[in-house]
């Protein structure tokens, strides 16, 4: 095997890795109930923890760079996402426990609330 094959080759399987997360696409709904940003040497990680609205169940996702998606700005994204706020959150990749992979936020909006007048119990 010549060398300028094996080179593609590695190429082609590393953009692979890189890219196939980006085809899965999801979008929740949910409260955020916890934000914590993680450091480690010179990396750090921004998770939020939310409520979904649909199912209740408690769902943890990352706020990270991604060049493939051209945003770089993570530390600003995650500091606009406010504790106890209803955000719509588009993300791509999967939730993987072993490695410590979160599926990565890569836009939100916040949801309004709802400010009806309801009486006190």
């Amino acid at each position: 095997m010549s060398l300028k094959k094996l080179i593609a080759g590695g190429v082609l399987t590393i953009g692979l890795i890189a890219g196939i997360p980006h085809c899965d696409r999801d979008v929740y709904t949910g409260t955020v109930i916890e934000k914590v940003s993680r450091v480690k040497g010179d990396n750090s990680k921004y998770l939020v923890t939310t409520e979904l609205e649909e199912s209740g169940a408690t769902r943890t996702f990352e706020v990270a760079d991604s060049p493939l998606e051209l945003k770089f700005s993570s530390s600003d994204r995650w500091a606009e996402i406010k504790k106890g706020h209803t955000y719509e959150f588009s993300t791509f990749g999967w939730r993987i426990p072993f490695l410590s992979s979160y599926e990565n936020i890569v836009g939100f909006d916040e949801v309004a609330q709802d400010t009806t007048y309801a009486p006190r119990e």
